[in-house]
């Protein structure tokens, strides 16, 4: 059978007032708001007899509505006797409608060890973050837990929860059995003329944190003066930059060429990501490390043009699959916490006037002989790719690719061959072996022995595949042409 216990306590008294003295004006390091809705000088002691019990207060958070969302980073409860061993359970809940908390949502539950008496701080391990005006905040105490209450008279903020004989799901308050106010009013029947001694500190969440509670894919931009004058710049990689504060490795990094990267794209939780990816293709060096000891903030430069939807990815797993990061806009840096020593780079929203998402590029080919010799036969190997995410499509089912011969000192071109290739060879992440050839640089040319030349190969020289990115298209390779002895 569930019993409530009260008594007065003249101890608790002075110890309600010194809580109330600390909520009320002193800041912490936490939090930068302590919440409290407690009053005067004396208070009673409760507790259940019979099953474990939720005793929760609620908090009214419109007037920081335009702050949201609130990051809570610790709770308070006064204490007159623990069970030690016994099972603590905060519980945090957001409330869109106020009033009573029936069809409250839980925002963080954190198992805790209650062993002392007085006024105890819980320091939540992660911050649980408030979306809604109203907060429910409070604590499943095990059988026998006594905590204090001040006498400001009848409550309805501060609600009790539990299920005869058991445990219930704390989900939501609404699941126990028994669930109403501590005014005295069916269904508890507990009168405590006053409201549990149980606190809060919350505080603005950073951009980050907001990032982290945002759809993967939507940039969070951050207008305050966030400072990034003591990031590092990466020496060889112009527009990547890292925060040294977060890490005493010695971080490196190198420009990867556009072939190299996954194509596979982790989607979201929610449902697909369609986006693709834009700029450069940075890979980060560290020692030893392919997960990184801690995350370490990252920013990419990014063009004015685009930066307004930009987020930044990193890539894990073998094989290597992107995955889409909480994204931050400072100015003209776009940020991420890069978690893995890996590919990094920016990927761009796809919105309905998008071109489809394919993307050829021509990877590191073969030439042989190299240098190329006047009148012997040329044989070339090239390699194509499909970094794009969705196989792409031709009006007549094919695009062509074309290799050609730039005199240098000259700049003619010398156009060599031409090849058409069926578009349905190159489905996403496809890598195809092309062979170019025989090909002959002929004097009946003019070529002329000893001058510089580029042996260059195009993919979709006709532009006949509308891409993401029609800046990869080419490889070269420069060379001297020797003669044939």
């Amino acid at each position: 059978m569930t019993r409530l216990s009260a008594t007065t306590n003249a101890a608790g008294s002075a110890l309600a007032l010194i809580l109330l003295l600390l909520l009320s004006i002193s800041p912490v390091a936490a939090g930068d708001i302590v919440l409290n809705i407690n009053s005067g000088e004396e208070s009673d002691v409760f507790w259940i007899e019979g099953e474990p019990s939720l005793v929760i207060n609620g908090f009214d958070l419109s007037a920081y509505a335009e702050q949201m969302p609130l990051a809570l980073d610790a709770v308070t409860l006064s204490v007159e006797t623990p069970v030690p061993g016994g099972r603590v359970i905060v519980a945090i809940y957001e409330d869109a409608t106020g009033g009573a908390p029936h069809d409250a949502t839980l925002v963080y539950r954190q198992l805790a060890s209650i062993n002392s008496t007085g006024l105890v701080r819980i320091e939540l391990e992660e911050p649980g973050f408030i979306k809604e005006n109203v907060a429910w905040v409070g604590f499943y105490l095990p059988v026998g837990f006594r905590f204090h209450a001040d006498k400001s008279g009848a409550s309805s903020l501060t609600w009790w929860a539990w299920t005869p004989g058991g445990a219930f799901d704390l989900t939501s308050p609404s699941r126990a059995v028994v669930l109403g106010a501590g005014n005295g009013s069916e269904p508890v029947n507990i009168q405590m003329d006053g409201i549990a001694r149980i606190g809060a500190e919350i505080r603005t969440a950073t951009a980050f944190e907001v990032a982290r509670l945002t759809p993967l894919g939507e940039q969070v931009a951050d207008t305050s003066e966030f400072d990034t004058s003591g990031f590092i710049e990466y020496n060889s990689c112009p527009g990547f930059f890292y925060d040294p504060a977060d890490t005493g490795l010695p971080m490196q990094c190198i420009l990867g060429s556009p072939v190299e990267p996954p194509v596979e794209i982790m989607d979201a939780p929610e449902g697909c990501l369609d986006v693709h990816r834009g700029g450069d293709l940075y890979k980060i060096v560290v020692e030893e490390y392919s997960a990184l000891p801690n995350p370490v903030t990252h920013c990419i430069r990014v063009p004015e043009e685009l930066r307004e939807g930009a987020v930044l990815g990193e890539a894990r797993d073998i094989p290597e699959r992107w995955y889409i990061l909480p994204s931050v806009r400072y100015n003209d840096l776009v940020c991420a916490d890069v978690s893995f020593a890996n590919y990094v780079s920016y990927f761009l929203p796809r919105d309905p006037d998008s071109v489809q998402n394919a993307n050829l590029v021509v990877g590191w080919s073969k030439v042989e002989p190299h240098p190329a010799i006047c009148g012997l036969e040329l044989h070339i190997n090239a390699s194509i790719v499909n970094t794009g995410r969705y196989e792409f499509f031709t009006d007549n089912g094919a695009f062509k690719i074309s290799v050609e011969n730039l005199h240098l000192p000259s700049g003619f071109i010398d156009p060599v061959l031409d090849v058409s290739l069926e578009a349905w060879r190159f489905k996403p992440g496809d890598r195809r072996g092309v062979y170019l050839g025989p090909l002959v640089i002929s004097p009946d040319k003019q070529n002329t022995i000893g001058d510089r030349y580029r042996l260059q190969i195009r993919a979709d020289t006709d532009y006949q595949v509308e891409e993401i990115s029609e800046s990869d298209n080419t490889w070269a390779t420069e060379y001297v042409l020797r003669g044939y002895h």
